[in-house]
């Protein structure tokens, strides 16, 4: 445990994250923009520095660094979300939330305490949005268990983990979108 009470959570070995953090840290430094960093830092209220690279491009590098690659283990997207947390530029942190959107189906509900820390730590709708909706979402999604999980999160004082709570069901189609039994007055 940590100070706040939070699970630590440990960045696992992985020779693929390895490949891929040394692929990306190569390429996106190459490309950095340094004013159109510091509009981005500043659009995002100072959450954390950028390196300036725009959506567009950042996507495209993106598929440079992952082309090639075997997919990935549970373990691979734990380290490597973990490893892009840990770089202060921004768009590591997009990496590992468009990595895991991409990837979530690999992943247990043994995953809900990185996505958890994902969301708790340097947290802004920028990524916490797209977590919840397509990492916590699918996670919820392919074991229903976890919803009591989600349901004590509901009440954190977090408001990040809160608001995830909410928002991991943004991609249930069919599916009631809160426990009527909760509705009564």
């Amino acid at each position: 445990m940590s100070v706040t009470g939070e699970a630590v959570v440990d960045v696992p070995f992985s020779t693929l994250a390895d490949t891929v953090m040394e692929r990306l840290t190569t390429t996106y430094a190459a490309a950095a923009d340094p004013g159109r960093a510091e509009s981005m830092r500043a659009y995002m209220k100072d959450v954390a520095p950028f390196l300036g690279l725009t959506t567009p491009v950042r996507r495209t590098l993106s598929r440079t660094v992952v082309e090639g690659l075997p997919r990935p283990a549970e373990v691979d997207c734990t380290a490597i979300a973990l490893r892009c947390w840990q770089l202060p530029e921004r768009e590591y942190h997009y990496f590992a939330v468009d990595y895991l959107r991409r990837h979530a189906r690999v992943c247990s509900s043994g995953f809900l305490p990185v996505a958890r820390h994902l969301v708790a730590t340097v947290s802004w709708w920028d990524t916490v949005d797209a977590l919840a909706a397509h990492v916590v979402g699918a996670l919820v999604a392919a074991d229903p268990k976890l919803t009591a999980d989600l349901d004590a999160w509901i009440a954190d004082d977090d408001l990040w983990i809160a608001r995830t709570a909410l928002l991991h069901q943004l991609r249930y189609k069919a599916r009631p979108l809160c426990d009527p039994e909760m509705m009564t007055p």
